[in-house]
């Protein structure tokens, strides 16, 4: 139980510091991209993600090299594992069962087009003494079984995606993006379904703009992902961290996990399987 307490501890004090970064800065990037949208300007665009760029500076072989050994592990088994889906074929079987319109299974691949991808800036670590009990449990039923939890920030790797700029999860950027999309997320609506209507066309539209920069995704029960998808939620690794199961968010609507085994400094993937859809 007390674990798990941690658990949920980490997770407000990771929302916490976002919130507690965001500062004035956030009301000027909303301030470019909405000038942009209602211009229609990719050129203050193109400056907004150059100066993101900038900013995303991944670690280098040195400073990874003085890391605990946990933390460099992670990072080795991140680099492994991240590949988002920029193609329909690479889509998991079941929502390709799910969705078997061309348009809809589109909107599920918004990583295609983008420029920029943005990679999470934040992973959580757990330790559990064996996974022999416990491989098929998901993410939340494992939590009680952790002995050891710890969080990394400021999480930089040094990821390589063909034809791919990649940027580092930024809360000034993040929330600017987010306000920019959601517009109207504080204002209290009228029960009408047009106006639902013709507000989800607007954010559509919002989101249209951006996907040759990055590919935003309207979340299934509202918000936006600006991250770009896979995310880990959770790593777990055994006490001689030789396993390593990941726990993460694949589509806007769908997640699994993954077993990796550790020879050396390189990881081999065991398996993979999704398990849930919401």
């Amino acid at each position: 139980m007390k674990i798990k307490q941690q658990y949920l501890l980490t997770f407000l004090l990771v929302i916490f510091i976002v919130q507690l970064n965001a500062n004035e800065n956030n009301t000027d990037i909303y301030g470019l991209l909405n000038q942009a949208f209602v211009k229609d300007k990719d050129e203050i665009l193109d400056t907004l993600f150059i100066q993101w760029k900038t900013e995303s500076v991944s670690i280098s072989k040195n400073e990874l090299s003085q890391f605990p050994k946990k933390k460099q592990l992670t990072y080795q088994l991140f680099k492994k594992y991240y590949s988002p889906i920029t193609e329909i074929d690479n889509l998991p079987k079941d929502v390709k069962r799910k969705y078997t319109n061309s348009d809809s299974l589109e909107m599920c691949v918004p990583y295609k087009k983008p420029k920029y991808i943005v990679v999470q800036d934040v992973i959580i670590i757990g330790i559990i003494d064996s996974f022999s009990k416990t491989f098929k449990n998901d993410e939340h039923e494992i939590i009680p079984y952790l002995t050891e939890f710890d969080t990394i920030f400021n999480f930089y790797p040094d990821i390589d995606i063909e034809d791919k700029e990649i940027l580092y999860q930024n809360c000034t950027y993040e929330i600017g993006i987010y306000n920019f999309v959601l517009t109207d997320i504080d204002s209290v609506v009228p029960n009408d379904l047009d106006f639902y209507r013709n507000r989800f066309n607007e954010r559509l539209k919002r989101v249209f703009f951006l996907e040759n920069h990055i590919g935003t995704i309207l979340g299934h029960w509202g918000g936006l992902h600006v991250i770009t998808l896979p995310e880990v939620e959770l790593i777990v690794f055994n006490r001689k961290m030789t396993y390593a199961m990941i726990y993460y968010r694949e589509t806007w609507f769908s997640g699994g996990q993954m077993l990796f085994f550790r020879v050396g400094s390189k990881w081999i993937k065991l398996f993979s399987r999704n398990t849930w859809m919401e």
